[in-house]
């Protein structure tokens, strides 16, 4: 099975192939440099650590659209190998030296196997993608469909909020509305923002513990989290193939959590009361549609032992010794960035045209855009209705439209044939 020529040949195919193969090892220092980080920040720092881990998506991401930019120079890749070994020489790769030589010739031994499935590596990510876009898309239209049709909880309520979001500065407008199909309260809404309650659960809760539970909403609110979390789910979805994307979206998911309890600790001054609410939560809770969007898949139970018993600072000797190990990781992935990225471009520089020749005399193939724009044989360009693409294949027909001669494009790019007969000539005149 074979794809069609237009992927297996087009340029940014190649570039985003080297791009996620880029990705592997710049995930994994990425995600290096974010874990030292937050082992040298204070574990009631939730704020910076909040803001750590969303750095750190935000380079991969940065960096994946840069790899597959710099790879990329707008030709298809054109090594020619025939079946007969007749051919024009190719252009030696360009030479480096010292340092340089050496990473640029393991990575480009390293990416050498892989080039073939390139093509196949894209189209299972942008797959992959996609179904994880669809699902960010049903997950926004399912919570938007929850605020929409939740009930008022009452002006009592309503008034209870207002007072609490001062008390925090949050200056965006909101509603305090009642669901059924949740069981834990959230946050929801960019445009038109809202704190849902699950039905039944204001019942079960003393003044202190809903003004607790608020209190925790509104912080999301404040922090405009329900972006955050939209925009973390984008890049976990074009990242969705790397394991260190999901544990920073876990991670960043859980500091979220902590960064709004310590703001409950810091205005409400009496914790039982959220504990309580909280315990309570855990008891009742279960599979949530918004789930999916927001951050209610944290464990409470986690966040209770972390509020009842505080989680002690790093030491100074830690502090300093994280900050050189990821020093030393960010200089180390500076450097194989600097100078193996640009190593391994997905098209060798200098070619859009593909010249080979075989017994029967020289043949021209030139590339553009992922598909071959013009033939020629013999220095006379054949007109494009004799010759048609079949897949990764292009056929030169005949005045009849009958195939007469074959050249199949190579997935990692470059062509394949096999050999014309000397004197061999198309009907119609035409070599």
């Amino acid at each position: 099975m074979s794809l069609p020529l237009w992927i297996s040949t087009d340029p940014w195919v190649h570039a985003l192939g080297l791009a996620l193969m880029h990705g592997i090892w710049q995930g994994v220092a990425i995600a290096g440099v974010a874990a030292v980080a937050l082992r040298a920040t204070h574990p009631r720092a939730a704020t910076r650590r909040h803001a750590i881990l969303l750095a750190a998506l935000l380079a991969q991401f940065v960096l994946f659209a840069a790899t597959a930019g710099l790879v990329h120079d707008g030709r298809v890749a054109a090594s020619v190998s025939p079946t007969n070994p007749a051919t024009w020489p190719a252009p030696a790769p360009t030479s480096r030296s010292g340092i340089a030589e050496g990473v640029a010739g393991g990575v480009n031994a390293a990416f050498k196997g892989a080039r073939p499935l390139f093509p196949w590596v894209v189209v299972v990510w942008a797959a992959g993608t996609a179904l994880l876009g669809a699902r960010i898309v049903f997950g926004v239209r399912s919570v938007a469909r929850l605020r929409d049709t939740a009930d008022p909880t009452g002006f009592a309520l309503e008034e209870r909020a207002r007072r609490l979001a001062e008390r925090i500065g949050l200056r965006r407008g909101f509603r305090v509305l009642a669901s059924g199909e949740i069981d834990t309260p959230v946050a929801v809404g960019w445009r038109d923002p809202a704190v849902l309650f699950p039905e039944g659960v204001l019942d079960r809760l003393d003044g202190e513990e809903i003004d607790a539970l608020l209190l925790h909403e509104l912080a999301h609110l404040k922090g405009r989290d329900d972006v955050v979390v939209v925009l973390e789910a984008a890049v976990r979805a074009v990242s969705f193939h790397h394991p260190c994307t999901w544990w920073l979206t876990r991670r960043s998911t859980l500091e979220r959590e902590h960064r709004c309890d310590d703001l409950v600790a810091e205005f409400s001054g009496e914790l039982s009361s959220y504990v309580r609410a909280l315990v309570g939560l855990e008891e009742l809770r279960g599979a949530s549609v918004a789930s999916g969007l927001h951050a209610a898949t944290c464990s409470l139970l986690e966040r209770v032992r972390r509020l009842v018993e505080p989680p002690v600072g790093p030491s100074r000797r830690r502090t300093v010794g994280g900050i050189a190990v990821g020093a030393m990781i960010v200089a180390a992935a500076s450097l194989v960035q600097l100078v193996a990225v640009p190593a391994v471009p997905a098209t060798p520089p200098g070619w859009g045209t593909i010249r080979a020749v075989d017994d029967a005399g020289r043949f021209t193939v030139v590339f553009g855009a992922g598909r071959v724009r013009a033939v020629a044989m013999e220095g006379e360009a054949l007109a494009p209705a004799r010759f048609a693409h079949e897949r990764d294949s292009l056929y030169v027909l005949d005045a009849s439209g009958a195939p007469r001669f074959a050249v199949r494009v190579r997935p990692e790019g470059g062509l394949e044939w096999t050999s014309r007969p000397p004197g061999w000539r198309l009907d119609g005149g035409l070599p």
